[in-house]
């Protein structure tokens, strides 16, 4: 059987004379979390997740630099995941990747 991996311009069709792509530089990337292992957890968990994400984007002759920060707390006692709310601070800084990038487009 032959395989052949595919990068991400050739499966989207990226055209490298195009002044439409995307290029994102990332400047700082981090996570901090606050665990817990009290008397009352059964399940020691995850309690409270944040990350900063901060890149230099730049789109043809458009350029901005932007720093993007989220905080979860989860409420469960005991934590409903082990990873669940640092998965969910980098949805949400996801979603602010997003809705800068559509913003300045």
């Amino acid at each position: 059987m032959l395989t052949r991996k595919l990068g991400l311009d050739v499966m989207v069709g990226v055209k490298k004379s195009s002044d439409k792509i995307l290029t994102i530089t990332v400047i700082e990337a981090k996570s901090e979390f606050e665990y817990s292992a009290g008397f009352f957890n059964i399940t020691p968990a995850i309690d409270v997740g944040r990350s900063v994400f901060e890149a230099e984007f730049i789109c043809g002759d458009k350029r901005w630099k932007e720093k993007f920060t989220t905080e979860e707390k989860d409420p469960t006692i005991g934590g409903t995941s082990q990873t669940g709310v640092l998965e969910k601070v980098w949805d949400n800084i996801a979603l602010q990747v997003g809705r800068s990038v559509s913003q300045h487009m």
